[in-house]
């Protein structure tokens, strides 16, 4: 029988004046979780623009005769099929101003509302309600040190006017806060991973002291380094099989750690880096980003396996603007959205399937971690992705592309399903109720009960 040690159950190390989370551990664990012992329900909402190629991702087969290794645009998601389930068919309520299709599109894609360029004669930078993962953090999420994390894979500039009287925010955000004093303001999205890590494992703190910084920063300390006496101690105390998972968790963390050292360093690790942290552009416009995406989601990973968060947003990049990610470093130059203005389809896929690529990284990881129930870490998560618009040349937010993975909300994966023109919102519904609201009633604008269908 495993001993338990009657401590708190988030557990850290600490030394040096430093903290570090721990994974789940036997050993450190209460007797029991929840109700029965369960982990805990996860999301995670991934967003990319511009929608899809319909043909190199549309399914040729529904139900469980959904193959996706079929089309170009799924078929890296081909071994996670068991934890697949495509949608289509659905429409968003998008926007209610002309010209605004992929900011419309981008808020209502987690908050279910319709927007507007303008409210009160202003212009408008405030969505009608909170975004999902937002909903979930500030009602079920503040028992984690992080309630909700919010990414992003490009620095926003999201200030002033854009395209069609637009704000620039609605371009630029899919989080809005669910607080009731902030409701539906932006939530402030991070882009640099040595932040996110420091806010998951070391504690952030924007006013730490010169010490502090010349210590994380100018000496490039491990902060597994700080706490290895902590660490030390506590081995004797653990099993051989929280002995592995420690090991596994450690080894993982040193690997994050550097992969952004040499990220600030310039991609190859020989100099150190003597850089303010809060200039450091997260992916160089001369490298490729694919690693410095990954590292993200090794990220978000980790802060589920640690319960440190349970629910997150990731944003890739705008949709609407004709600025942003040159993707000659794929052999498909120019900016995505310019790009999906044109009938060049062979550039939208290469473009489209590197996107794909890092969100089936995030499922594989998922995959691949064991959770503190002995089962995979997808088991007791939900990823959900979709995008703005349902493509790039029609602008239409009818038919929207979804794809979810995960065991969280218990919908029947492993096949394809095909709606005719039910409320997008009611996804977010559905989603909401079986991830830990189930007395949640209605959600956006009109959803009024959870979409049927999935189980």
């Amino acid at each position: 029988m495993i001993k338990r040690f009657p401590i708190s159950r988030r557990a850290f190390l600490g030394g040096s004046s430093v903290a570090i989370a721990l994974p789940f551990l036997e050993a450190l664990s209460p007797p029991v979780r929840g109700a029965e012992g369960e982990a805990p329900k996860r999301f995670s909402a991934w967003f990319s623009p511009n929608g899809v190629v319909r043909n190199a991702w549309d399914p040729q087969n529904m139900g469980s005769a959904f193959d996706p290794s079929a089309k170009r645009l799924t078929a890296m998601f081909a071994p996670f099929k068991d934890d697949m389930l495509l949608v289509s068919g659905l429409n968003s309520r998008g926007t209610r101003t002309a010209g605004g299709m992929h900011a419309g599109g981008t808020v209502a894609f987690l908050t279910g509302y319709g927007s507007s360029s303008m409210r009160d004669g202003q212009l408008n930078t405030q969505a009608d309600g909170p975004s999902m993962e937002q909903f979930l953090a500030e009602n079920l999420g503040q028992q984690t040190k992080v309630p909700a994390l919010v990414l992003a894979a490009n620095p926003s500039d999201a200030t002033g006017n854009c395209p069609f009287g637009w704000s620039c925010e609605f371009f630029f955000n899919m989080s809005y806060s669910a607080k009731p004093e902030t409701l539906g303001k932006v939530v402030p999205q991070m882009t640099d991973p040595k932040k996110v890590f420091d806010l998951l494992f070391a504690g952030f703190d924007p006013n730490s002291s010169s010490e502090t910084i010349s210590r994380r920063d100018a000496f490039r300390t491990s902060i597994l380094d700080l706490v290895k006496e902590d660490a030390k101690r506590l081995q004797p105390k653990l099993s051989y099989r929280d002995r592995g998972k420690l090991d596994e968790y450690f080894t993982g963390v040193r690997e994050i750690e550097r992969r952004i050292e040499v990220a600030r360093q310039g991609g190859n690790g020989s100099t150190p880096g003597a850089c303010d942290p809060s200039t450091i552009r997260l992916v160089p416009e001369d490298t490729n980003p694919g690693p410095y995406m990954d590292t993200l989601a090794d990220l978000q990973v980790l802060a589920f396996q640690c319960d440190i968060n349970r629910y997150q947003s990731y944003f890739y990049d705008n949709g609407g603007l004709s600025k942003g990610r040159d993707y000659t470093f794929i052999d498909a130059p120019g900016v995505h959205h310019t790009i999906s203005h044109t009938n060049d389809f062979k550039k939208l896929e290469i473009i489209h399937e590197f996107i794909f690529q890092r969100l089936a990284y995030f499922i594989k990881r998922l995959s691949e971690t064991e959770d503190f129930d002995g089962r995979r870490l997808i088991d007791n998560t939900l990823v959900w992705w979709s995008s703005d618009i349902t493509n790039g040349k029609n602008h239409s937010q009818k038919n929207m592309p979804a794809m979810l993975f995960g065991h969280a909300a218990g919908f029947k994966m492993g096949q394809a399903i095909k709606y005719q023109g039910d409320d997008f919102a009611e996804l977010n519904l559905a989603i909401m109720n079986q991830i830990g609201m189930p007395e949640l009633k209605k959600w956006g604008e009109g959803a009024k009960k959870p979409l049927a269908g999935l189980f």
